[in-house]
């Protein structure tokens, strides 16, 4: 094969690539075509990132339960250009996971099932995407990255600690412990099968070595965010929320107790959805089929990894699909290797072209439905008109208001905050899941009953504005609307109530 043709098929393959990032991210609210207005959790980061463009400070000047890392990533979209510079840091980092993955695939097969496979993984990924922006996608790349470095440590010739792997292993899961606390499965798994192999083997030296190179790496992620929570003196507040809360969260949402054998069993079941079968059954074929004895390790790791990934999510009942974002990595290995056993079943053909292009399609009429699902909800995105709508709902909320005038919206609806010129009058931008600490919720209440916002938002219930609807500590919060405040206009599904 001539060098032009080596390098037609490297830019193919790299368009190809760069098309199944697009096709994940072309899927977000935030994409320039969509006509639908962030909502959930990405508003909410949004929100607080456009509060660091104004100098505010997380966690001191707003609640957020998740970590520093995910408002870093926005406020660097928001700087670059908004909305749009939010989805081009989204398109950005998913590119570099869909590469790693890539790269992952061709330790265990050739380019074109490599490449269908890294295909298949992704487009799984979108019927978890829920809108994306969310901190499980943004632990992907480093998830991705990882996986790539624990595979090519066993896959490769000449296992040197003194490399680079162990930095990157240990700089990714700082990184992604800076996300969000509980993803950390990945590294769990391979790293208790290295280090047990490490002692079993007497190699006490190179453990030493792994394990301060791995401490290392995790330093370089960490240092530059503790640096900052330490000058800005947001770190007591950012191990409170972040940390603490989350155990607290996790109780309320009804979690299931590790020694409670029977009912873990029946949550993890409640966490496999249809999607996740594939996977399983693509493991256990993997391994039983692969009984190389250097790959044994990796193996047991990768197993090992993906049963604590089932754990974590059963802890909690949520049923959040966006959860399972943390199980892709796993799907590439496994599809890797059973697509490039289907694709040797077409070597008969004597074309290359043949041997190719009947697998893929084949590929592709099986996972049919899931293809059309997304570009279908590519489509929908697109015809959406709630933007329009949310921008006009934040005009008419400005054309009462000024920049320097304060709003309170109740509920769970941080997108008003990202169209309107109104600032947060508490740090409490959403009440759930705030409301399941009980001081938490008082502090809400005190700073609306002490700061007086201009504007308070409440969202319908039953079509209605009734406080009934709420818990009953926030009867003050609708007694002080009632008292001071008058109906400004009601769209949407919200009232708006304008100071008197």
């Amino acid at each position: 094969m001539n060098t032009e043709r080596i390098k037609s098929i490297d830019v193919l393959l790299l368009a190809g690539l760069v098309s199944i990032a697009l096709m994940v991210c072309m899927s977000s609210p935030l994409n320039p075509l969509s006509g639908k207005a962030p909502g959930g959790d990405s508003s909410t980061f949004m929100t607080v990132a456009g509060g660091l463009l104004h100098g505010k400070i997380p966690y001191v000047d707003f609640f957020e339960n998740k970590g520093p890392l995910i408002f870093i990533i926005d406020w660097f979209g928001l700087l670059i250009g908004g909305f749009t510079g939010v989805w081009l840091t989204e398109f950005v980092l998913m590119f570099i996971s869909v590469l790693f993955a890539f790269k992952t695939a061709r330790l265990f097969a050739g380019r074109a099932p490599s490449f269908v496979s890294t295909g298949l993984a992704f487009l799984i990924l979108t019927r978890f995407f829920e809108g994306g922006n969310l901190t499980e996608e943004y632990a992907l790349p480093f998830i991705f990255i990882a996986l790539y470095k624990f595979t090519a440590y066993y896959f490769n010739a000449g296992k040197d600690a003194h490399s680079n792997k162990f930095i990157t292993i240990g700089a990714c899961l700082g990184a992604t412990l800076m996300l969000r606390p509980n993803m950390f499965s990945l590294w769990n798994g391979f790293l208790f099968v290295l280090f047990v192999g490490e002692v079993w083997r007497k190699e006490y030296r190179t453990l030493f070595k792994e394990i301060m190179y791995l401490a290392a790496g995790v330093a370089v992620a960490l240092a530059p965010v503790f640096a900052y929570l330490v000058i800005t003196s947001s770190l007591d507040e950012c191990i409170e929320q972040y940390i603490l809360y989350n155990f607290l969260y996790t109780a309320a949402g009804e979690g299931v107790p590790c020694l409670n054998v029977p009912s873990l069993a029946l949550s993890m079941l409640h966490a496999v959805n249809n999607a996740v079968f594939p996977l399983i059954i693509s493991v256990i074929w993997l391994l039983i089929e692969d009984r190389r004895k250097p790959r044994y390790g990796y193996f047991a790791g990768y197993a090992l990894s993906l049963l604590i990934s089932f754990l974590l999510l059963s802890l909690s009942r949520r049923g959040f699909a966006h959860y399972n974002m943390v199980l892709v990595p796993f799907y590439v290995p496994a599809f890797a290797y059973g697509a490039d056993k289907f694709f040797g079943m077409f070597r008969f053909f004597k074309h290359r072209a043949t041997q190719l292009l009947i697998p893929t399609l084949l590929v592709l009429l099986f996972f049919n439905r899931q293809v059309s699902g997304t570009m279908r909800g590519i489509y929908a995105l697109t015809k959406s008109e709630t933007k329009k709508e949310c921008a006009t709902f934040g005009q008419e909320i400005d054309r009462h208001t000024c920049k320097n005038s304060t709003i309170s919206v109740l509920g769970y609806s941080c997108w008003v905050y990202l169209y309107t010129q109104c600032q947060p009058a508490s740090k409490y931008i959403y009440q759930y899941p705030v409301e399941i600490s009980e001081s938490r919720r008082d502090e809400f209440i005190s700073d609306i009953s002490n700061r007086h916002p201009d504007i308070i938002v409440v969202p319908l219930t039953n079509g209605v504005c009734d406080g009934k609807y709420w818990h009953k500590a926030y009867s003050q919060v609708f007694s002080f609307i009632e008292e001071s405040y008058e109906e400004l206009f009601t769209a949407n599904g919200y009232v708006v109530f304008k100071h008197q």
